[in-house]
This record gives C-alpha cells, sequence and structure tokens, in this order.
C-alpha cells in the first residue's frame, strides 16, 4: 500500500500540471467571445476536466500528500449539520439514524476532509442497500489506558493513545471475504461500470492515515458493512464547530498593478500564466529556470514586483530560487505554484510560510493569490520605514 500511495502521488502531480494547462486554456477561450455551439462544447470540456482534477485529488488523499487543516473538530456537531446533506444523498428508502456517545471527545482533523470521507462512505453504504435499508453513524472515545483490556479490539497499525472512532454502519449486501483485503486499493471497485472510480474507500483510508489515525472495515456478505474511522483526541484546545473553516478573500476592486517574473520549466504552463497575468493587467517577464530567473533579477532587479514561481523545476527548485530571492531581493513578493499537495511540509518550515497556489487553479484564484502577494509584500516594505517603492503599473508586456 506504501508503494502504490507513492505511485499515485507521483502521478497526480503529473497530471495536475496537465489539467492545469487544460483547465487555464479553456477558461481564456471561455472568454473570447464563442458562438452558441462553441461555448457548449468549451462547457463540457471544463467539467470532464474538472472530473480529472477531483480524480487527482482522491489519488492525492489516498497517497497521503493532500494539504490538511488540523484543527480540534466537534464531530457530533459536523455530523448534525450533515444530517439534511445526508438525507438528500441516501434517498426515502434508507433510515438514518446518527447516535454520538455522550461527552465524545473533539477529533484533532481537516473538517471538510472528514465531510468528505464520511459523504463517500454513506454513498457506499446506499449502493448496497438498493432496496433500503438503515444506515447508521456512532461514535465513541477510545482511551489508551483501554488498549490493554481491549486489544482485540484495537486496530494492529494505531498507535495506542486516545481517538475518537466514527463507525459508519449499514445492513446491505456485504461484501465477500477474498475482496475485503482489497477495498481500500485505488481503482479497486465491485460496482458496475459507471457507478463509481474505486476512489471512495481509498480517499478515506489515505485521509484518516495522514491525519494520524486509521480505518478499519468489517463486512459479512448478507448481513451488512461496519467502517470505522479512528482520528486522534485533540487535546489542550477549544474546539471548533466543524464548519471546516470555509473562507473566500473578496479580490479587491483595484485594477492589477506591477510587474512579474514568471518561472516553470514546461512551457504549456508557462505559457498559460504569462497570457493569464497579461490579461489581468500585469506586465510579464519568463524565465525557464532558477538560475536564468536570478540572472534576470540581477540585471534587472528594480523592474519586478513578483516572483511567481513553479515548486518542481530541474537543477534548481522553486522554494531554492524563493529562498535566494528573498536573501537577496527582500523587496520582491514570491509566490509558489505547485501541484504537490504537501507542498506545506516540504518548504513552509525553511521558506516561513511563502504563500501558494496549487494546480489545478481557477484563474480567478490567481488573481487573487497574485494581489494577495503583492499587498503582503507591500505592508512590509511600508512596516520597515521605506524599504523600497511600488514600481509604476507599466502596460502588459512580454518578454
Amino acid at each position: 500500500m506504501e508503494a502504490v500511495g507513492q505511485l499515485t502521488g507521483g502521478v497526480a502531480h503529473d497530471f495536475n500540471n496537465l489539467l492545469s494547462a487544460v483547465l487555464g486554456n479553456l477558461e481564456l477561450t471561455r472568454n473570447d467571445g464563442l458562438s452558441e455551439n462553441a461555448a457548449r462544447h468549451v462547457a463540457n470540456a471544463v467539467r470532464a476536466a474538472e472530473r480529472g482534477a477531483k480524480l487527482t485529488q482522491q489519488l492525492l488523499a489516498f497517497s497521503r500528500k493532500q494539504r490538511l487543516q488540523l484543527q480540534p473538530v466537534d464531530v457530533d456537531a459536523l455530523l448534525a449539520r450533515m444530517q439534511d446533506m445526508l438525507a438528500s444523498t441516501m434517498g426515502a428508502i434508507i433510515r438514518i439514524t446518527v447516535a454520538p456517545v455522550e461527552d465524545a471527545w473533539p477529533a484533532l482533523v481537516d473538517a471538510n476532509q472528514l465531510e468528505l470521507a464520511i459523504l463517500n462512505l454513506a454513498i457506499n453504504a446506499r449502493d448496497a442497500m438498493p432496496l433500503g435499508g438503515t444506515l447508521a453513524i456512532l461514535t465513541r472515545n477510545m482511551a489508551a489506558a483501554d488498549a490493554g483490556s481491549a486489544a482485540a479490539s484495537w486496530p494492529a497499525d494505531l498507535e495506542r493513545g486516545d481517538y475518537l472512532c466514527i463507525s459508519v454502519v449499514d445492513n446491505g449486501t456485504g461484501i465477500p471475504s477474498e475482496l475485503l483485503a482489497r477495498v481500500f486499493e485505488p481503482f479497486f471497485t465491485t460496482k458496475e461500470v459507471g457507478r463509481g472510480s474505486g476512489l471512495g474507500l481509498s480517499q478515506v483510508y489515505g485521509f484518516a492515515k495522514q491525519a494520524g489515525g486509521t480505518v478499519r472495515i468489517e463486512s459479512e456478505p448478507g448481513k451488512g458493512t461496519s467502517v470505522h474511522l479512528y482520528l486522534p483526541r485533540a487535546v489542550g484546545a477549544a474546539r471548533a464547530d466543524g464548519g471546516g473553516g470555509r473562507s473566500a478573500a473578496a479580490a479587491p476592486n483595484a485594477a492589477a498593478s506591477g510587474r512579474v517574473l514568471v518561472v516553470d520549466d514546461d512551457n504549456d504552463v508557462r505559457e498559460l500564466l504569462t497570457t493569464a497575468l497579461c490579461g489581468l493587467g500585469y506586465g510579464v517577464a519568463e524565465a525557464k529556470s532558477g538560475f536564468e530567473a536570478l540572472d534576470r533579477l540581477d540585471r534587472e532587479r528594480s523592474s519586478f514586483d513578483l516572483l511567481l514561481a513553479d515548486f518542481a523545476m530541474p537543477g534548481m527548485t522553486g522554494a531554492a530560487l524563493v529562498a535566494e530571492v528573498l536573501r537577496k531581493y527582500p523587496g520582491v513578493a514570491v509566490l509558489l505554484v505547485t501541484g504537490f499537495a504537501d507542498l506545506s511540509e516540504r518548504a513552509d518550515e525553511a521558506l516561513g510560510g511563502v504563500p501558494t497556489v496549487t494546480k489545478p487553479f481557477k484563474l480567478a484564484e490567481l488573481d487573487a493569490k497574485v494581489r494577495e502577494a503583492l499587498a503582503k509584500s507591500r505592508r512590509q516594505r511600508s512596516g520597515e520605514g521605506g524599504g523600497g517603492s511600488v514600481v509604476p503599473f507599466r502596460p502588459p508586456q512580454r518578454s
């Protein structure tokens, strides 16, 4: 499973690069005043590409390379908020019961990913009950002190500690024992063609392991299936309400201004970034490598406001380039673009929280991240008392 996880993580990264170019160019094409038929074709292509992006996120979840925002979450409150969504997803022929334990511990988890995991488990349960049935979601506390006396029920791959266990139980068709060991493998499915990607359970598995827990499944043909999700207890912090912390900063209404140095070894992605930023009103220059970017900064330092660099480049990575720019040119804002979902673990400690945008991205997201990085840099320079000034806006140019 570890080897498969490494393979799928690498595949997902490469597909994120490809999908960035596909989705970005489709967005640009959609803004070109297309005919009704052409617009419909582009919309269909966008939907297909977005499905591909969703698949890569599921692969990254399995390989434990997604970015998790771990926080204390009141799981019972989260489940209460999910009941309407679960009811509409399951349909009228399936009865849903939620039975939280009294004084359930908060879990240290990413609330958004937990919602997705529970929804995936509920959909699998629904598909196993085509004639109707019961779906039960239960929670219970598992204390480290109880591990010795309850060794038979303690998962072998789970370290001793305090956990909250979420169980999703159905009375559906069940899973034969010869298939049970394979259910967490990516793309393995017992459903008919078109009914599932085979990534739902693998996503749950990867999410649970990355969060510091695990998942265990029990099933008996004709009697149903129980999936137990073990999540670390959050200690010494106030509970979040389980809302997942969704927020979106509104983009400023002010016109874009400034000059950006785009650095990416992938010609298609670099072309997309350059075209998009020019269309947004920025002056843009290009570099194919970190070394070329540093050479250009040495020659034209006073003309750049922002360095926009890909994370994974041969010779000099984007992280190494950004570190060098922060050291030599503190007045230049920096922004990393990456197809790796675990970039925070690779670079944040070394670079001190450099802002990132993850592939594939929407052009509006790119615009917002560029504005945010520029605004942060300007605030820092202002706070330092005159360390550098913003270069006046120049007409969009490419070089």
